[in-house]
């Protein structure tokens, strides 16, 4: 989940991976970039600091069986950051535990310090 260009670009290299061929779901705020259409990625806009329309559009993909979450969102502070951050990850989990039956894995690609806060220095 998320809408980082370079992370969809090496990840789709790798799904030659043992297990594969993989079907591959991109979930973006932004409508369909341009550059998507080199990869069989199947796209669906979906805002994720919204519950409803998180719901709406991704409770279809049952067959989900791995999620690679890379959103995350920039406030004014840390606690701001913390807040929403974890809002938009809970909104995605809480749609595709559910119906997702055969979801083995979340992998959070994005640092700590997007959910919890930095490092005390």
């Amino acid at each position: 989940m998320g809408d980082a260009k370079a992370t969809w670009r090496r990840f789709y290299r790798s799904l030659t991976t043992p297990g594969g061929p993989w079907k591959v779901y991109g979930v973006v705020c932004l409508p369909n970039p341009i550059w998507s259409m080199d990869y069989n990625i199947e796209y669906i806009q979906c805002n994720i600091s919204n519950d409803e329309g998180t719901h709406s559009k991704l409770s279809k993909s049952t067959d989900v069986t791995h999620v690679f979450y890379v959103a995350s969102t920039d406030r004014s502070s840390e606690y701001e950051n913390c807040i929403a951050n974890g809002t938009m990850l809970g909104s995605v989990l809480r749609v595709m535990i559910p119906n997702a039956p055969n979801l083995r894995h979340v992998c959070l690609q994005t640092g700590r310090k997007h959910y919890i806060g930095a490092f005390a220095s």
